[in-house]
């Protein structure tokens, strides 16, 4: 055998092979033969091996990835995912039932949204959202297009999708709806940064970028109200906004993240003032929100961790005091290990929020105080 003879037959090989694992990830990509009427589409769906979610979408598309600890958004610089919304989509998919069957022809598929996403010569209009469930190995599980919802009625709720899997040759009427999932990558993080309870904090102290005290509030003990310690004032304090800052922090829920590489002027060191939440047990959550905030400005925060010693805890008797100072170290060890696992955790973000709940750490006391009664 001459080497012109061996070269092509080592290409005809490879032109097979490429061939073969091309047929192995459709049927990989198929649904269950048995599709008819109430039978499950992806029945046989390796919900545990998947480790990448690719969503495409006309004008944008989120990747999600499986990481050592968690899922990270990886269009979203790697930050923790919304591990919740998906193990809601592998739950649907291994749920869904079939309810019609017919071919998949361009007019059809144009018609009900079903062109994909990256068809430039189809309207954004008839072009769908794209998903791939891959596995450690970047093989492709499952890839198919969701189109258009059906309603029973005229009025009524959408109660099913179409959907065309491994791109054809067959769109399938589901009985799920899958809209949720054709959301931007910001909608799949993981909203709820820090899970504290208002009840745990013992003190609120805002500082300006000098460094200059403009507030203290604290309360002795758990379950009694905040008072002003710092500054005296004369004028009333508004309940509600000292409910509300100290609120601000338990029900924090964020919208984006910022690039971590060029992080937003409005927070700069020595520009936004810093707000702390210490709690009873001594974890000091420190909030620096961006000065500049409004509808047509992202509103930022960022956060910061650190342990503080705490001063709410009542004197221990004198024949404990021994047994009580060495369980003290001991906790505040496992604090102070913690402070910074939240830190390392938070510090290197810049989180968009709400402007109303931006608007909830007030940054100086005027803004708690009730209005001056005219003479």
């Amino acid at each position: 055998m001459n080497k012109k003879t061996l070269f092509i037959l080592l290409v005809v090989l490879a032109v097979l092979a490429g061939v073969g694992r091309s047929l192995l990830v459709r049927n990989s990509n198929a649904p269950a033969e048995n599709d008819v009427m109430g039978s499950l589409l992806f029945e046989t769906l390796p919900a545990n091996e998947i480790a990448k979610i690719v969503i495409e979408r006309p004008n944008d598309s989120v990747t999600l990835v499986k990481g050592e600890g968690a899922w990270i958004v990886e269009n979203r610089f790697g930050y923790p995912a919304d591990f919740s919304k998906i193990t809601d989509l592998i739950r649907k998919l291994k749920q869904t039932k079939v309810g019609r069957k017919f071919p998949a022809t361009e007019a059809v598929s144009k018609r009900l949204s079903l062109m994909p996403p990256d068809h430039n010569k189809s309207a954004e209009a008839e072009r769908g959202t794209r998903i791939r469930l891959k596995d450690k190995n970047e093989a492709v599980v499952v890839d198919f297009l969701l189109g258009s919802t059906r309603k029973k009625e005229e009025k009524g709720v959408p109660n099913s999708q179409f959907v065309m899997p491994g791109g054809g040759p067959d769109i399938y009427l589901v009985d799920q709806i899958f809209s949720p999932f054709e959301t931007p990558a910001s909608s799949w993080l993981k909203k709820s940064p820090v899970k504290v309870a208002e009840k745990d904090i013992q003190k609120i102290s805002c500082w300006g970028p000098d460094g200059a005290l403009r507030y203290t509030f604290e309360r002795p003990e758990k379950g009694k109200d905040f008072a002003l310690v710092t500054p005296p004032t004369k004028r009333p304090l508004k309940p509600s906004a000292v409910n509300r800052l100290a609120g601000a922090l338990a029900g924090l829920e964020i919208e984006d993240v910022a690039n971590p590489s060029t992080p937003p002027e409005s927070l700069a060191k020595g520009v936004s003032p810093r707000i702390d939440f210490t709690l009873f047990d001594g974890i000091t959550y420190h909030a620096y929100p961006g000065v500049t905030c409004s509808p047509g400005i992202p509103c930022y925060l960022r956060l910061q961790v650190d342990y503080q010693k705490s001063t709410a805890k009542a004197p221990t008797l004198k024949d404990e005091k021994e047994s009580k100072e060495s369980s003290t170290k001991k906790s505040e060890g496992a604090l102070i290990v913690k402070a910074k696992e939240m830190n390392d955790r938070l510090a290197p973000w810049s989180f968009v929020v709400p402007q109303w709940q931006h608007q909830a750490f007030f940054t100086t006391l005027k803004e708690m105080l009730e209005d001056e009664k005219k003479k």
